[in-house]
């Protein structure tokens, strides 16, 4: 399983996985146990909200190999762009990384409703 975790600022979890350009990629075994975390910094192209609005949203990115991408908060429009990759974006308001990715897999994250976003 595979998990990223939204950190624009590479200390805390953040919001608005579509315009971040840091996240923490958690590889985890079979088991669920932790195999490795890495940062994954992204050019500003690359950011999901520019890359699914872009000339070619079907082209593979780094996070459509993820399972699930946790971030502070989202619009409904991300979370059913990553659902159609096979994805699950959660929103949570815990701030920690790891405590977010462990609860996460424990099944006990706080989650968050995503909001409405309009694109003007």
């Amino acid at each position: 399983m595979k998990i990223a975790v939204a950190s624009q600022n590479k200390k805390t979890l953040t919001g608005h996985a579509g315009k971040c350009t840091c996240f923490y990629l958690f590889t985890l075994d079979s088991k669920n146990s932790i195999l490795s975390k890495e940062l994954l910094e992204l050019p500003p192209e690359k950011m999901l909200h520019n890359h699914f609005h872009g000339p070619n949203p079907e082209e593979h990115h780094p996070l459509f190999e993820m399972n699930f991408v946790i971030t502070e908060n989202m619009g409904m429009g991300f979370q059913n762009r990553m659902a159609a990759k096979g994805i699950k974006a959660v929103a949570t308001a815990e701030k920690d990384i790891d405590t977010a990715v462990e609860l996460l897999l424990k099944n006990e994250l706080p989650l968050e409703e995503p909001h409405r976003h309009h694109h003007h």
